[in-house]
């Protein structure tokens, strides 16, 4: 194979992890508004919503806003699957693209997780 085959197929798992990020984050926050908006704002109140409501509640959050350490959700069985297909080269670009994507909202996770939840009411009770 050609060095250009091989950085084309490159790029198209760099762009597929990052089309897959996408995906799982609008399904955590397409999952969580529902859920916002299923019950009014004094149910979320202390004792308005049961304690398992809750915890899927927050674990909704960290999924949404940690999109990094969730990729193990979606990135690995991906990864394996390249491997079994005998595609290392797009397979590789996946790892690169999750790893880009780890860096980039794992720090911002570590930074504006934290004021967000100081500032709001909503995330935890």
């Amino acid at each position: 194979m050609g060095r250009h085959y091989q950085r084309l197929e490159r790029n198209k798992g760099i762009f597929t992890a990052f089309g897959l990020n996408l995906v799982a984050w609008g399904i955590y926050s397409v999952c969580l508004s529902v859920m916002e908006d299923r019950f009014s704002p004094q149910a979320w109140q202390p004792g308005g919503v049961s304690a398992p409501l809750r915890a899927v509640h927050n674990a909704l959050v960290y999924l949404s806003y940690g999109i990094g350490f969730t990729q193990l959700f979606h990135i690995v069985p991906w990864v394996t699957r390249l491997v079994v297909q005998r595609q290392f080269e797009r397979a590789n670009g996946v790892m690169i693209g999750a790893l880009i994507t780890a860096l980039l909202c794992g720090g911002c996770f570590v930074l504006f997780f934290p004021y967000l939840t100081a500032q709001s009411t909503m995330f935890w009770r």
